[in-house]
């Protein structure tokens, strides 16, 4: 019995204790494209913007104009295309220019298993302008390219070409212009 109270109290008072906290938990080693995508919701919410949405299928067009969207599907692909994880942080290598009145950063894959092959980030006065980011997937039977722009003043856009096996490439254009 007095072996089961000492065991009690060694746990209570080491087995209790909060790991220690590291400064950079939560810190981001990339452009953290999610953060930006929540705030531009926000703003397109805010300002009562409507979407010209424009699909090109293999050729064939349908324009619509969009009141009512939710932005957590629209921008979908552009989430999914986030390179800030963890397991990442040697998958990517930085380089960023200084030009005139912006900053171009541009992440581009060690990794070539991984789908985000580039992200370049064009930001004025800290505030990012222009995103553009080249996605690939290759497997035996299907080939994969997407091209997404996203401009925080007209719109964003995703061009994608899917080649498979014994079957014409297919073709999708989505265009996207705020209103």
């Amino acid at each position: 019995m007095r072996w089961c109270f000492v065991f009690l109290v060694i746990v209570l008072c080491f087995g209790c204790t909060p790991p220690e906290v590291s400064e950079v938990v939560g810190s981001k080693s990339f452009y953290d494209l999610k953060a930006f995508l929540d705030s531009e919701k926000e703003r397109i919410l805010q300002s009562g913007i409507q979407l010209e949405k424009t699909v090109i299928l293999n050729g064939k067009k349908e324009t619509q104009i969009l009141k009512e969207f939710d932005l957590d599907i629209e921008f979908s692909e552009l989430y999914a295309s986030d390179i800030n994880r963890t397991s990442w942080l040697d998958k990517y290598e930085e380089e960023k220019k200084e030009e005139q009145a912006y900053t171009r950063t541009y992440y581009k894959v060690r990794d070539q298993s991984l789908e985000v092959k580039s992200l370049k980030v064009l930001e004025g006065d800290s505030v990012p302008t222009l995103i553009q980011i080249i996605k690939s997937t290759d497997n035996l039977l299907n080939q994969s390219d997407k091209k997404l722009t996203y401009d925080s003043s007209d719109g964003y856009s995703i061009k994608s070409v899917r080649k498979s096996v014994g079957r014409p490439a297919d073709t999708l254009e989505i265009l996207v212009e705020f209103k």
